[in-house]
């Protein structure tokens, strides 16, 4: 309430002073000094853009607000909630962030071991040591071979 209150304040202010700056305008236009009306013109549209500030008693608490909008999130989780608000209120340890948002790396594979997390990545070939999953390949040669008189091309896979 207190904030909607100086904001009007404000405005009324900040219309007033237009209102001057008009009125000397006018008053200047029947004088008939051009020097005069941009003067009066140019102090009206100041005044416009430097409007008075509520102060600090209006403005709100914001750090108040975040911790009062947290505590009643946290109330509201329980143990077993896999929702994104319940977080657990300590902090990770190095390890444990470096195998969450590390590069794949030896350094990286090692924390996930220390940390206890699994060294895969969901969605992704490469492992937190940097290894790639490509499956079982096999090193296969081309054998040419002469059969009845012609060539016959055999693959040979080791």
């Amino acid at each position: 309430m207190g904030h909607t209150c100086a904001m009007r304040a404000a405005a009324i202010v900040a219309l007033a002073l237009i209102l001057t700056g008009a009125v000397d305008a006018l008053a200047a236009v029947r004088t008939s000094s051009r020097r005069q009306f941009f003067g009066a013109a140019t102090a009206g549209a100041a005044a416009s853009f430097f409007p008075v500030s509520p102060g600090p008693a209006a403005a709100l608490d914001m750090d108040a607000f975040v911790n009062s909008e947290l505590a009643a999130d946290r109330a509201k989780c329980d143990a077993t909630s896999k929702d994104s608000k319940c977080v657990p209120d300590r902090l990770p340890t190095p390890d444990e962030s470096l195998c969450r948002f590390g590069s794949p790396s030896k350094g990286r594979g090692e924390a996930c071991i220390r940390a206890g997390m699994s060294t895969a990545n969901r969605g992704s070939v490469v492992d937190a040591f940097g290894k790639v999953d490509r499956g079982t390949y096999e090193r296969c040669k081309d054998d040419w071979n002469i059969v009845n008189g012609k060539y016959e091309k055999s693959t040979i896979c080791k």
